[in-house]
């Protein structure tokens, strides 16, 4: 039931790896890569790594394997205190980006300036500000537009930096898994009711003009994609309905909620001329499931069961 991997932390023994996948015929899902640039503390190193990067990316460039841009790993998580809020934590504790926002601007100037296209883990308002503040700067500084820069996970976002990611043209790439009730418990304890409420604010992305893309963040979390699909669609818990919805009022149609996990994925990874859709010119990437979700409603999704997998044409999975 999968069709396309973006991975978002490649080095380069993988990505030969999957390169002689790739020679075998062996490939049965099309991959787009983002070579991962860690925070060594040494500027010259990191920049090192994008034009290492930007190299690959020239090498890289077929329907089945692709080096798509860099991926930046701007802060932690929130359920462990380590996500960079502007405020503290209801325990008082905080934590710093991992980047210093001049050092992000620098790798992201150099990325954006090689061709690359940038993808930035950050959850809390802090990273996420430095982050859009990275990708303006370099934006103006390299007179560029349309790299489709991205920010990963935007648990919590200010609704001003969602604004601004709108008129930047950066695109929105979230995984509705992060917000299930079931696990979202001390997510809310560590940033209390109010900013908690504010949380996970797909809508406002899609309002503001962003992209929104939708993805599983495998293999931190399951592959399958439909249970967040039924998140995306109910705010509600896939494992345990007793639990209430955070903010049911942002769920989405599942039209919509599809929509963001197939052809805006599609398109985040410029792969709209390739794959996404069904229709004449583009391959035939197909899922085939059981349960008509459409008709029957978000309960459906959760129900489906994988019945074909067609890749290029090629059927590479039948139950």
């Amino acid at each position: 039931g999968i069709t396309t991997v973006v991975e978002m932390a490649m080095e380069e023994e993988a990505l030969e790896s999957l390169a002689r996948k790739r020679d075998a015929g062996t490939l049965t899902t099309r991959v787009v890569a983002h070579m991962i640039i860690w925070r060594k503390g040494d500027l010259n190193e990191e920049l090192a790594l994008v034009k290492r990067a930007a190299e690959l990316a020239e090498q890289y460039q077929g329907d089945w394997l692709r080096v798509g841009g860099v991926k930046i790993i701007g802060d932690g998580s929130i359920d462990a205190c380590t996500a960079a809020l502007s405020q503290p934590y209801v325990n008082g504790s905080s934590s710093d980006p991992i980047w210093t926002p001049e050092a992000l601007d620098a790798v992201v100037e150099a990325a954006d300036a090689a061709g690359l296209q940038v993808a930035v883990h950050a959850v809390g308002d802090l990273a996420i500000r430095n982050t859009v503040d990275a990708i303006e700067k370099a934006m103006q500084a390299n007179g560029t537009s349309g790299r489709r820069h991205r920010i990963e996970h935007l648990e919590h976002a200010h609704e001003e930096d969602i604004n601004r990611m709108g008129k930047l043209g950066i695109t929105a790439s979230m995984q509705p898994v992060h917000m299930d009730p079931a696990y979202l418990q001390n997510w809310i304890a560590m940033v209390g009711p109010e900013r908690a409420n504010n949380g996970f604010a797909w809508p406002l992305h899609v309002a503001a003009g962003s992209t929104l893309a939708f993805g599983t963040d495998a293999p931190t979390t399951p592959h399958w994609s439909l249970p967040n699909m039924y998140i995306a669609t109910t705010r509600k818990s896939p494992v345990d309905d007793s639990l209430p919805a955070l903010r049911p009022d942002w769920a989405l149609p599942v039209e919509e909620a599809i929509v963001h996990g197939t052809r805006d994925s599609a398109w985040a990874a410029w792969l709209e001329h390739t794959t996404g859709v069904l229709k004449p010119g583009l391959a035939a990437d197909i899922v085939v499931v059981d349960r008509d979700f459409f008709a029957d409603g978000p309960d459906a999704l959760l129900k489906a069961n994988v019945v074909l997998t067609m890749m290029g044409g090629e059927i590479v999975y039948s139950h």
